[in-house]
């Protein structure tokens, strides 16, 4: 059955420094949730403090309404998959996976029947004799998910598990979570510092930063209405720009940027003094034909090939610049020359620095 957790004003202090400072989150039953953030922002301490491997300072750790701050980590409901994976090298996959049902005393035939039924959902039928350092990297995932599922935990920890694996299989095991998610129904908590994992797998997000939340929301929230200039930063969106002043025009608002004009959407209000302009790249075309949107008149700078697309740097009169996406087979702009472009609606949102 699915727990949720309750995060009440927690702190975990190490001498001066602060790893989870007053820290307060809700966290559903059932839902996959994720704390992304950079080495040292605190998301691998709060997991641990959530599993019971690391004892809050002060505050409070709540399962379905109930301190668990003094509960032993073996005596929770969680189960955690480490980055480590933490195979034993000297069993089979079976005798992996049955390790803690052993422990919790079921028979042989109860164990039997248990890792039958979650090799089968972790899609490892006919493993269960297998070496596991005879088997792949993903094949290896996959055992290290099924022994921690097998103990039907409310609440699944997933710490940095994808780490080390190339690109092809992090993705092939990010949708593996995502099916397990849905086919368990457990509450999941994913830590994580890629965003593509985050953002395609979590109901909700909690980005963090030096101990506390910088933005807690749905993943295209991030997108919409960033908290701030960091957040933007974090989710890919590096085009910052500070404006001259803002004007409101009718309902909406204009930021002046070296005498141009940007509608900007403004999802809270921040104090124009410091204030930036985040402008998303994939909203930003070349040309002046594209009449659905604002134009701009800038000066390339720099193009950088990647692949399906170039990354064109084009500046401001004043320096300023910004980073347009444009598709590889597309024109082939030259450095110092001068271009249009087009932002389209909702390309632009004002954010506090």
């Amino acid at each position: 059955m699915a727990i949720s957790i309750g995060i009440n004003n927690v702190t975990r202090a190490y001498g001066p420094v602060r790893a989870v400072d007053t820290l307060s989150l809700d966290i559903k039953a059932g839902e996959f949730f994720t704390l992304l953030g950079s080495s040292g922002s605190g998301k691998s301490t709060l997991l641990k403090m959530i599993g019971g491997f690391e004892r809050p300072s002060a505050g409070e750790i709540l399962f379905d309404g109930r301190d668990v701050v003094d509960v032993p980590a073996n005596k929770r409901p969680v189960n955690t998959v480490f980055q480590s994976l933490g195979l034993f090298p000297h069993m089979t996959v079976a005798q992996n996976i049955e390790y803690g049902l052993r422990l919790r005393g079921l028979s042989g035939g109860e164990r039997a029947r248990k890792v039958e039924n979650i090799l089968e959902l972790v899609e490892l039928s006919g493993f269960e004799e297998r070496n596991v350092n005879l088997l792949s990297g993903g094949q290896r995932q996959r055992v290290a998910l099924a022994r921690a599922l097998v103990m039907e935990p409310g609440i699944l920890l997933l710490d940095e598990p994808l780490t080390g694996l190339d690109e092809r299989l992090r993705q092939q095991m990010r949708d593996e979570f995502g099916r397990l998610h849905k086919r368990t129904g457990a509450t999941f908590v994913l830590v994580t510092h890629n965003q593509d994992e985050a953002l395609s797998l979590s109901d909700r997000m909690a980005i963090m930063h030096k101990g506390k939340i910088e933005q807690l929301d749905r993943p295209e929230q991030f997108f919409q209405s960033p908290a701030n200039a960091f957040v933007a930063r974090f989710v890919g969106m590096e085009n910052q720009l500070k404006p001259e002043r803002l004007e409101e025009v009718g309902n909406g608002v204009v930021a002046v940027i070296c005498g141009q004009h940007v509608p900007v959407v403004q999802g809270a209000r921040h104090d124009p003094a410091t204030s930036l302009v985040v402008i998303r790249s994939d909203r930003v075309v070349l040309g002046e034909n594209n009449t659905d949107g604002d134009q701009l008149r800038l000066k390339v700078v720099e193009t950088m090939f990647r692949g399906l697309y170039r990354d064109v740097k084009l500046a401001f009169a004043d320096g300023q610049t910004l980073v347009m996406a444009l598709d590889a087979g597309g024109p082939l702009l030259s450095v110092g020359e001068d271009v249009v472009v087009t932002l389209k609606p909702k390309a632009a949102l004002l954010t506090a620095a």
